[in-house]
């Protein structure tokens, strides 16, 4: 490959790289009802008119279709007779379905590349939901009998939408009454079949993170290598929201039924279940079906639902779907309670802190059971409640409440507070910490992840595959693996055994990022033009290498002050001749390729960028009665009430060593760059030869910027998620990652 075809490919290839490290989204405009499905635009509403034959609980279908033109995320505002029904109701989630692309392909070394992931743009119904992830399945709605007319608001993602359907909410079955249901219409037990499945091999899912994952554990991970990556499993941290589903298309030569057991390992939420919903060709054939359990287990076990009972579904013959769903099953109704209980202490908090502050003098007495009403019995009352929580758990766990701990120890110190108050102020961090860990444990306990190798569709006599595989076929896996060790490089990820007319590149970042990057090259650039890179996971030494003859063509992840100082001695090619740059550069922001110009050329493009936005607490905000600042003078009158309730406002600081500041560059300075942006001033003089650092307007953000500190007592450094959790910090500037 000549050094002009050479640069024109590797260009090409940082192009694709800056796309998947930047996107832009275009919408294009549609008019409002294409092929009798109507276009819900961001801001405009469509009504649809619903007949309810009887009062009752209702559940509210819609069948949509995703806008190919609009990839983000689809959401809607739902009114029923001109009203919100329910708080959630203002932002209703409307799932994006996926798929993998293609089988999972290998490299040139044996290793399973990630498969790409497409949209699926057919019709998807799908019954609204609490999105909290404190529910379980469908939200029923209260509806007298007649005619009502639900309206959906676009919000984001513009979808097409097909029908709105109120459906009465019926309670399924029990299995036996299934069974004896099944049996009456002559429906029979299938006899000497056995069909295994790969989890890894899903036909459809929620998203599209999740997606095949590799256990290199043992030999009996289907299937299994000692020295290759085998993507062999699915789940695990990508498939634990509620909410989340993969599916399965299954096909069985007759119709019957049949049993199904799945390979499981649930090794994460240690001593408690997680949970999932099986639905058959999108029903839920009886209601042990809606919460499976699935037990803790450091090894693979087999779980023949529903339980390990052995219960049948009903299959038909030909093509089937299951649909596993994760839901948190029998977890909803009590984190539902404990979640309740940490927002009203976190208001509790508060009340408190506008009179001690969060640093009280030891020596003050601050009287707090006159300042704040009724203070005992509200700490009394949670206290009594979170042991209520305890016991509610202990009776679904099977009494074992060692990750309870947090409830217990809040609730001990709830009760203690309540019988001692004065002793309140001098323990008032750790009251907070109680608050944080509360709060921890209620997101923790909403995630279910669980980790499938296969499942077996198969009659109930049938022998299943052992979990396990013999000691010594597990040695020689080991063994193999050992070996393996000291021939593989932990800083070559590459995909290539013959690097030569290839390209290079280095990555200066973690390994997982690096072998994403490999994974969406091989899958991407690779595919669609059949050149390969040798990537190799490197810290630093660019420059040694440019010295020594050795550069890579492509470096990613390179700080900040490289691309000038190597351009300005010969070292780098100019990205800016080539043809498609223009189109390229309109990804960034207008500024954000000057850093990497040199000469009038470019040598480079930004990795990343960040926006800061402000964040502020609505519920304390409204408690205040503060109006949402638009002005920097409006943002101090604010500040200045909020620091009169003892509460902090929070801008970004980062210290930086000088070193840190040339690969940085002063851009990245926290909130300065902004200032100096608003009030009219630059970096560089016009003919970017000399620093603008100088000028009046350049002194003027200066000034702003370090007044914050100065004259209003900001802090440097802080904990921004706790703080703002907790409400110390209602109101703060922070990027919006």
């Amino acid at each position: 490959m000549n050094k002009t075809v050479k640069s024109a490919v590797c260009f090409t290839l940082i192009f694709i790289i800056a796309s998947y490290c930047f996107f832009s989204c275009i919408l294009v405009s549609a008019e409002n009802r294409v092929n009798n499905d109507i276009c819900l635009k961001n801001g405009e509403k469509a009504d649809f008119i619903c007949i309810c034959d009887e009062d009752g609980m209702y559940l509210l279908n819609i069948k949509y279709r995703t806008n190919k033109e609009n990839s983000k995320k689809i959401s809607v505002k739902i009114y029923i007779d001109g009203n919100i029904p329910e708080s959630f109701a203002n932002d209703i989630e409307l799932k994006r379905v996926y798929k993998d692309a293609s089988k999972i392909k290998q490299d040139d070394f044996g290793n399973d590349l990630i498969p790409k992931q497409e949209e699926i743009f057919d019709y998807n119904e799908e019954y609204i939901c609490d999105n909290s992830g404190f529910y379980s399945g469908a939200h029923c709605f209260s509806l007298e009998k007649g005619k009502h007319t639900v309206s959906l608001e676009g919000v984001e993602g513009e979808p097409y939408v097909f029908s709105v359907t109120l459906i009465k909410k019926e309670n399924p079955v029990s299995y036996k009454q299934a069974l004896n249901m099944w049996k009456s219409e002559g429906i029979k037990e299938k006899d000497d079949y056995i069909k295994i499945y790969q989890a890894e091999e899903p036909y459809s899912k929620s998203s599209n993170t999740i997606y095949a994952v590799s256990d290199r554990n043992n030999a009996a991970t289907v299937p299994s290598s000692p020295n290759s990556l085998k993507r062999n499993i699915i789940g695990g941290d990508y498939y634990k929201q509620s909410g989340d589903y993969i599916s399965y298309k299954i096909n069985v030569p007759n119709t019957g039924l049949y049993n199904i057991t799945f390979k499981y390992r649930q090794n994460i939420k240690i001593d408690t279940p997680v949970y999932r919903t099986l639905l058959i060709n999108n029903e839920i054939q009886y209601k042990e079906l809606e919460n499976l359990k699935f037990c803790y287990s450091v090894s693979w076990k087999n779980l023949t639902v529903a339980d390990n009972k052995d219960y049948y579904v009903k299959l038909n013959k030909g093509e089937n779907e299951i649909k596993i769903a994760v839901t948190i099953g029998e977890w909803s109704p009590l984190l539902e309670k404990v979640n309740k209980i940490v927002y009203d202490l976190n208001t509790v908090y508060r009340r408190i802190i506008m009179v001690t502050s969060t640093t009280p003098d030891s020596y003050r007495d601050y009287h707090l059971e006159n300042e704040i009403e009724n203070l005992s019995g509200m700490l009394s009352e949670y206290a009594e409640n979170l042991n209520m929580c305890t016991d509610e758990f202990a009776k679904i766990n099977n009494g074992n409440t060692s990750l309870a701990y947090s409830l217990i120890e809040t609730a001990d110190r709830l009760l203690d507070f309540s019988e001692n108050i004065e002793d309140i102020p001098d323990q008032l961090s750790a009251f907070r910490e109680n608050i944080t860990s509360l709060s921890d444990w209620v997101q923790s306990m909403k995630e279910q992840p669980v980790e499938f190798d296969y499942f077996v569709v198969h009659s109930k006599e049938a022998e299943l595959p052992k979990t396990t595989c013999s000691f010594f076929k597990n040695l020689k896996f080991k063994f193999l693996q050992f070996i393996s060790a000291f021939s593989d490089s932990y800083g070559d990820i590459s995909s290539l055994k013959d690097s030569n007319g290839g390209i290079s590149l280095w990555i200066n970042d973690g390994r997982d990022q690096a072998q994403l990057m490999k994974d969406i090259i091989s899958d991407s650039f690779t595919e669609s033009t059949g050149i390969k890179v040798n990537v190799n996971l490197v810290s630093g030494g660019v420059t040694e290498a440019v010295l020594s003859g050795r550069a890579p063509d492509i470096v990613v992840g390179a700080s900040r002050g490289q691309p000038v100082n190597l351009a300005s001695r010969n070292a780098l090619c100019d990205i800016s001749s080539y043809k498609n740059f223009s189109k390229i550069a309109k990804r960034f922001a207008p500024d954000a390729l000057l850093p990497y110009t040199y000469g009038g050329k470019v040598y480079a493009l930004p990795l990343t960028q960040y926006f800061l936005v402000m964040f502020y607490r609505t519920d304390i905000f409204d408690e205040l009665g503060l109006n949402v600042p638009d002005t920097w003078d409006e943002f101090m009158d604010v500040s200045a009430k909020l620091q009169r309730n003892n509460m902090k406002v929070g801008l970004p600081y980062t210290a930086i060593s000088a070193t840190a500041a040339v690969d940085l560059g002063v851009g990245a300075k926290d909130l300065f760059p902004t200032l100096l942006l608003q009030y009219g001033g630059t970096y560089y003089n016009k003919n970017l030869t000399s620093s603008a650092l100088n000028t009046n307007e350049a002194l003027c953000a200066f000034k702003k910027w370090t007044s914050f500190y100065t004259n209003y007592g900001f802090d440097l450094s802080y904990d921004m998620t706790t703080l703002f959790r907790s409400g110390e910090m209602p109101l703060l500037l922070a990027p919006f990652t």
